[in-house]
């Protein structure tokens, strides 16, 4: 939750899950490095996190929960999704100038499917 303090977080391989509103308000935070054994990343981690301007989920990751908050709450511009299927997304609150980087078409359309109305771009 809220702190301005904070500007990069490593969250342990041990982490699988992280609660809902994670990252919320941390208006100094520039980086977040995952766990590899992340399953499912948490409704609202990013908004008014306005200075993290890339993520990189896991390849362990199945379920992206969505509100991102659109372009007045969310500074990312890069999200890389290097898992190889999702279960489940929900993309409708990324700002349309992000560009999402995926694996496969399957991931692509998931994230398509899921609200996204920005480029989403397969790079293997």
């Amino acid at each position: 939750m809220k702190n301005d303090y904070i500007k990069s977080i490593v969250i342990s391989n041990t982490v699988k899950n992280i609660g809902i509103n994670a990252f919320v308000q941390m208006s100094n935070l520039t980086s977040v490095k995952f766990s590899r054994s992340m399953k499912e990343a948490p409704y609202s981690a990013f908004i008014d996190s306005k200075k993290l301007k890339k993520i990189a989920y896991p390849s362990n990751i199945k379920k992206i929960n969505g509100n991102f908050g659109g372009t007045s709450r969310c500074g990312l511009k890069k999200i890389y999704i290097n898992a190889k299927s999702l279960k489940k997304s929900n993309m409708k609150g990324i700002p349309k100038n992000c560009r999402i980087y995926v694996k496969n078409k399957s991931v692509q359309n998931r994230v398509r499917k899921n609200g996204f109305k920005g480029r989403i771009i397969i790079k293997k």
